[in-house]
């Protein structure tokens, strides 16, 4: 099956449909099915109506219609990496940044890189001094996707695929930063150590990674030759292992990647994705300690 215009329109809308504050489930069902996107699914989603789990899936799949761009269905793409680390629906983090506000933390950190001062406690102007660094890092990353059009090629694909995962890491970071701006200003609270190494790491966006290798089970931190990197990567693998574990230990505790604002716990259920987090949370331990050895080699 070909791309079709309903196709691209489709995905244009999901995109203003994730990025809105209400996300009416209705409107999303019938935007998954202009596109073409799983029809059993669709047709499943409109079927039973609106509840917790079916509105996690559809938010789910409408996150993967954007990623791939092109008609899953189509036999040229059945081995398609759908990223399945994505996390389906509410992970705790506001549903959208709106563009006042966006604009609003640019222009604090603007001020504050300008006189050297911030009206913010050190650790929340670190904050947001690296929200308005990465809002800039997406911008040019939006601009480098428009300036691909619509083509199907096969380059033009696999360039295309590596961009939106890009600008998603990103997104996922500024709105961990976001909420962490917001915690503070409404309730006067300070990130932890651990909830502000989380957020300032640098998201993992899998550079090295091409479109047609897809990430498996195997392909681990085991994979990396720790004795060939240097004191500042090895430090920032780390900041990235302890990210990924803060975001596990909270799902596990609040099925939540950051920690509510009432801190009630809502524990993750006995299930296959507990055991998923349970899994990352030792094998993101066990690099961490390797790192830490590695390091004292070094220092």
């Amino acid at each position: 099956m070909e791309i079709t215009q309903s196709y691209i329109e489709a995905r244009n809308e999901g995109i203003n449909w994730l990025n809105s504050s209400k996300r009416d489930y209705a409107r999303g069902v019938s935007i998954l099915g202009k596109s073409g996107y799983k029809p059993v699914v669709c047709a499943k989603l409109a079927k039973t109506g609106e509840r917790p789990h079916t509105r996690q899936k559809l938010e789910y799949e409408m996150r993967q219609l954007i990623r791939v761009w092109y008609n899953p269905s189509d036999p040229r793409f059945e081995n398609v990496d759908l990223d399945e680390d994505a996390v389906p629906g509410e992970d705790g983090r506001p549903e959208s940044v709106s563009e006042a506000e966006v604009e609003a933390i640019v222009t604090a950190a603007e001020d504050a890189s300008d006189d050297g001062q911030s009206a913010y406690p050190p650790s929340v102007a670190k904050v947001i001094y690296t929200f308005a660094e990465r809002y800039k890092q997406r911008a040019i990353l939006h601009k480098n996707l428009a300036e691909l059009g619509e083509s199907n090629a096969e380059e033009v694909i696999g360039r295309r695929k590596v961009f939106v995962r890009r600008i998603a890491a990103l997104s996922d970071n500024m709105k961990a930063l976001v909420a962490i701006k917001r915690n503070y200003e409404e309730n006067g609270l300070l990130p932890t150590d651990a909830e502000l190494d989380a957020a300032l790491a640098e998201p993992d966006i899998e550079e090295s990674r091409t479109p047609e290798q897809p990430k498996t089970d195997d392909d681990s931190e085991e994979t990396v030759d720790i004795t060939r990197l240097s004191v500042e990567k090895l430090k920032k693998a780390k900041a990235n292992a302890k990210s990924k574990i803060t975001k596990a230990q909270n799902m596990l505790l609040y099925s939540s990647e950051i920690k509510p604002k009432d801190g009630r716990e809502n524990p993750l259920p006995v299930c296959p994705k507990r055991v998923k987090y349970e899994k990352k949370i030792e094998r993101q331990m066990a690099w961490v300690e390797k790192i830490e050895y590695r390091l004292a080699e070094l220092q």
